[in-house]
Formats: C-alpha cells, structure tokens, sequence
C-alpha cells in the first residue's frame, strides 16, 4: 500500500510474488464522470445528447442496494485472460447529495473467471 500520493492511495497485488495481478488506486480527491468521460447511465438518451462519453463503459451498481455504481470494461490481453478496468462511484449513505456524480476509486484487476488463464501465463 503506498499512502500519501498525490493521486491517493494505491495498492498494488501481486501473484508469485512478482507479477502485478491488481491495482487499486482510492483517490485523494473526488473525481468527475464527466471529468473522465464516463457515461451517466446506460440509456440510449446518453449518446443522443450530444455529449462525448466513452462508449466501451457497462454501467451498474455494486449491490441490490444501490449506493455504489460501478462502470467496467474488459480488455483481452495477448495470452487470452482479461483485464478489468473499473470506476467506483461515491456512495449514497456516506457522501455528497451528487454520489453518483463522483468518483472515488479505480481498479485494474484481472477479470473473474480469468483467474486460471492468467494463472497459467505466470512463470517461474
């Protein structure tokens, strides 16, 4: 965990012991969705209203209860397991009246269900 950055907080796991199977940055300050060109949603009104998002972006919420929302998109990689790029939102309980306005962690992690694939390119 490496505290005190000037983007936040960053964590990085390894897998073996050498090779970076997640990172996870909690940021210092809120970020914007329209800052990072994130979509608000995943109604077609979005790309009609003229605004330029990036489109590769699922939308959805962390739980049932619906006080997170997360945007993710997966990337293959050359081995053939894939990335997940993640967006957190705030949360409804513990933040400001526009939570899911705000964005307050990334993530790079590999995708579950990639877990063996990537596994398997690790080596000794």
């Amino acid at each position: 965990m490496y505290k005190s950055l000037p983007e936040g907080e960053l964590q990085i796991v390894f897998a073996g012991g050498k090779y970076v199977k997640e990172m996870v940055l909690r940021y210092s300050q809120v970020k914007r969705v329209a800052e990072l060109r994130l979509p608000n949603s995943s109604d077609i009104g979005e790309v009609s209203s003229g605004e330029r998002f990036d489109g590769r972006y699922t939308i959805g919420f962390v739980d049932n209860k619906k006080q997170e929302k997360l945007w993710w998109r997966d990337e293959k990689t050359e081995p053939g397991y894939q990335i997940r790029l993640t967006f957190l939102s705030g949360n409804l309980t513990k933040d400001t009246t526009m939570w899911w306005q705000t964005i307050v962690q990334k993530a790079i992690t590999i995708k579950p269900g990639d877990e063996d694939a990537f596994s398997k390119t690790l080596k000794d």
